[in-house]
């Protein structure tokens, strides 16, 4: 899943500037009602490894102000933080990503196995069905 800072500082705009966006960290839930906290990610500094799950949490200057969040292995179509929270706490915003839910389907080719075919999750409340390639999910204030 790839979310997208809203960069838009003008009068008229809600984006985040860049001080805000280096705040910026995710916690992550064993639960959708985002009760049993798991771990707390922070954005790495250049040139650091991942944890040895392979998690970690990056924010990429290209889109700008990109947020990339790795979900880690996936489980029986699961993902294994069924919820997440993104802070960003030098502009006092919370995204809630709940219900996270990866569909699957069966590969009808030579190569057999399954592909992704779906990502669903709440963002804040509403329900988003995407496509495996899609757009970034826009963060706005």
């Amino acid at each position: 899943m790839l979310f997208r800072f809203d960069t838009d500082t003008t009068a008229g705009g809600r984006g985040f500037r860049k001080q805000e966006v280096q705040t910026a960290y995710a916690v992550v839930y064993a639960n959708s009602d985002l009760t049993q906290p798991l771990d707390t990610f922070r954005q790495a500094l250049p040139g650091t490894r991942p944890s040895p799950s392979g998690q970690i949490l990056t924010i990429y200057p290209m889109p700008p102000n990109s947020l990339q969040l790795y979900l880690g292995k996936v489980v029986g179509g699961q993902t294994p933080w069924p919820g997440y929270r993104i802070v960003v706490p030098a502009s006092q915003r919370t995204f809630e990503v709940r219900n996270t839910e990866l569909e699957f389907k069966e590969r009808n080719d030579r190569c057999d196995g399954v592909y992704l075919k779906q990502i669903r999750f709440t963002l804040n409340g509403q329900l988003l069905e995407l496509p495996p390639v899609h757009e970034c999910v826009v963060l706005s204030k």
